[in-house]
């Protein structure tokens, strides 16, 4: 049976708890829903190459997200928002980061999170992750 995730909040599939997430527009959201996509024993980017054992569904309600850096998309994670009423992602002017939704992040020694040397393997590991009905707005930055 299908989770309902209780607005404000960003439901992790098969999790007992919602992560909270005020999505007001005013708040800084970006720990609360790096937090989300990355509890339950996730593939880190930098921990492990890639493992499709602890997958995730982050669905985003209504709302606007404030984030001032960088939300880290997990390997195997899909961060869907409400079909019917698109939430948005919104930049601080002050973002910090090389976007607003990174796939692979480079580690403190340089190199990528999950050891992304060409495009193949880029592409490839790219498509285990999925963003959906969400407007990314940079527009601020």
């Amino acid at each position: 049976m299908p989770k309902v995730c209780p607005a404000p909040s960003i439901c992790r599939q098969n999790q007992p708890n919602t992560d909270r997430v005020p999505g007001d527009g005013v708040t800084d959201d970006t720990a609360a829903i790096n937090n989300a996509i990355s509890s339950g024993n996730r593939c880190a980017p930098g921990k492990c190459q890639s493992s499709t054992t602890t997958p995730a569904v982050v669905y985003f309600p209504a709302g606007t997200y404030i984030i001032s850096s960088s939300i880290i998309d997990y390997y195997f994670t899909q961060i869907i928002g409400n079909p019917n009423s698109l939430p948005i992602l919104r930049a601080t002017p002050n973002f910090k980061g090389l976007g607003l939704i990174d796939s692979n992040p480079y580690q403190s020694t340089g190199n990528l999170g999950y050891g992304a040397t060409n495009v193949l393997y880029v592409l490839e590991h790219f498509t285990r992750r999925m963003v959906q009905w969400i407007i990314v707005d940079g527009t601020r930055s």
